[in-house]
């Protein structure tokens, strides 16, 4: 590509070498010129090169954000937020719902509550509009990137967009921590302030832990690695997990059984149902837009002599195959494997399963007059649809308190 030399890998035997036996040599990236000028020269988990730093990167979201612990005790987070979800739509019965933008407002809500803990409502819509600019932008092919002597003409003004546009995020960090340390130094005691993550990265300067603590760079940068990742993979999934039951009505009628079986009419979908909801997790996983969707788990999920019939939308294959999303079987390793594998495995799993489940369970759900679930999708980051799920609700659960 260019003047750069780019393997496709496309087989599991392939990627079991490149992510597992030779992992640490394969584990540094090609930082973009967006990136550098965008996170500080490349201070995020992303595209900071292998080694300690970046360990002690990885090390901090996934003990201190992602952990069992920590998942736990935002539930009630995150049922809020789907509740509430399902409160808007149910005002809109009857009438078409774009999808993908009530869920990507709620997995919005969650993330920007579990990082710096504000009701984040009055900057929702910036927050969102301010991160899909960054998101087209980052996904724009740079002639910078394939031929790197032309990178210091930014001839296209990609990276002078990416420093502009970054430049509104981290002045909103900024001005949070900011905000956050006058808390503290105005007398406050520490343990009246909401335990979320920016809570926790300024104790670690309070503590004065060298070891851990990270600079005021790379603090912003990694607020925003955790705002990209965690707002728009959840929902991309959900959407195109809703288009394939609409496409597909004997697969949804199976999963309304489930969930009917599991959770019942008089009850509301909650992170305890999950782990009995099996037929919800093979449809999530049989989903073709999976969090961080690589180019060689693209090829080995489509791939016919590692799948019956792959292109074909069947949950039940995963009832013969024990598999996780945990990167182990490279047949299917959605948010990666080794060292680079996606620190947010565990959030996503939980969300895009009480999202869909919501869904489903409070709603039955019918398109537009003559029309149909379009399945093309559209050139990015995130293997996004061309043209957003818009479908009709209708309510089915028996009590209204349950819409409430």
């Amino acid at each position: 590509m260019g003047s750069v030399l780019a393997i496709v890998i496309n087989s599991p035997s392939l990627a079991n070498e490149v992510l597992k036996v030779q992992d640490a040599i394969f584990a540094n990236r090609d930082v973009p010129a967006a990136a550098v000028v965008g996170t500080f020269g490349g201070l995020n988990i992303l595209w900071r090169p292998n080694g300690p730093r970046c360990n002690r990167l990885r090390k901090l979201v996934i003990c201190e954000i992602m952990s069992k612990q920590s998942l736990d005790a935002c539930c009630v987070l995150r049922q809020q937020e789907v509740r509430r979800m399902v409160k808007e739509i149910h005002g809109k019965v009857g009438s078409s719902v774009n999808i993908y933008k009530q869920l990507s407002a709620t997995a919005l809500r969650v993330m920007m509550s579990r990082l710096w803990g504000d009701d984040p409502s009055q900057d929702l819509i910036e927050f969102r509009k301010r991160l899909d600019e960054f998101i087209v932008t980052s996904a724009t092919p740079n002639v910078s990137d394939l031929f790197p002597i032309l990178a210091p003409f930014d001839l296209q003004g990609i990276e002078s967009k990416a420093k502009e546009q970054l430049s509104w995020f981290y002045g909103v960090f900024e001005s949070m921590m900011k905000n956050r340390r006058n808390i503290i130094d105005d007398g406050k005691e520490k343990e009246k302030i909401s335990k979320d993550f920016m809570q926790q990265l300024l104790e670690l300067h309070w503590r004065g832990d060298d070891k851990n603590s990270l600079s005021n760079n790379e603090e912003k940068a990694l607020l925003l690695d955790l705002m990209v990742a965690g707002t728009d993979t959840i929902p991309t999934t959900v959407e195109w997990a809703m288009t394939e039951l609409l496409c597909h009505r004997d697969k949804m009628k199976k999963l309304v059984e489930e969930l009917d079986t599991v959770v019942g009419n008089q009850n509301t979908v909650e992170d305890s149902h999950i782990p009995q909801l099996v037929y919800l997790d093979a449809v999530i996983k049989e989903t073709p837009s999976s969090p961080g969707c690589s180019i060689a788990n693209s090829s080995c999920a489509q791939d016919p002599e590692l799948w019956d019939d792959p292109l074909r939308f069947q949950p039940e294959r995963f009832f013969e195959t024990d598999i996780s999303y945990r990167g182990s079987d490279f047949r299917f390793f959605p948010f990666g494997s080794g060292r680079r594998m996606c620190v947010g495995v565990s959030l996503a799993e939980k969300m895009a399963a009480l999202l869909l489940g919501s869904l489903v369970h409070s709603f039955e759900w019918g398109l537009p007059e003559e029309t149909k679930p379009s399945l093309e999708d559209k050139f990015g980051i995130f293997l996004k649809k061309a043209e957003s799920l818009v479908a009709i609700p209708v309510t089915r659960l028996p009590n209204l308190e349950q819409y409430r």
